[in-house]
């Protein structure tokens, strides 16, 4: 029997996941895995695959690592900034829209006397 609340983006949600993986994978290997070989090197007095970690301990991946974290980290937070400020407009705009309204409202009610 098939779920009758089922929507077409359910089929596509195993191919979501793999899209997260193949997205987010390299990024956090890029941060994650020169500090981790940095440590293996100061900690590990002889550690199996020595150049692999020494290489990747290196001062280029270290900088390129610290480098997507700060860009990671300004670009959310200039895009929770424009959505501040985007939702600070629309509450404005609200404001107004309301505001005019009960102006008219009031004008309308003042304009619309039944004299007797």
């Amino acid at each position: 029997m098939a779920n009758e609340r089922s929507t077409p983006s359910d089929a596509f949600e195993p191919f979501i996941y793999i899209l997260n993986i193949i997205f987010w994978g390299p990024i956090l290997y890029t941060v994650f895995v020169p500090w981790l070989s940095f440590a293996v090197i100061k900690i590990w007095p002889a550690p199996i695959l020595a150049g692999y970690f020494n290489a990747m301990a290196s001062t280029g991946w270290l900088v390129v690592s610290v480098l997507v974290v700060v860009g990671g980290l300004s670009y959310l937070g200039l895009s929770s900034y424009r959505y501040a400020q985007k939702k600070l407009a629309y509450d404005a705009e609200k404001a107004a829209r309301s505001q005019a309204y009960e102006a008219d409202k009031a004008a309308r009610s003042q304009a619309v006397k039944p004299e007797r």
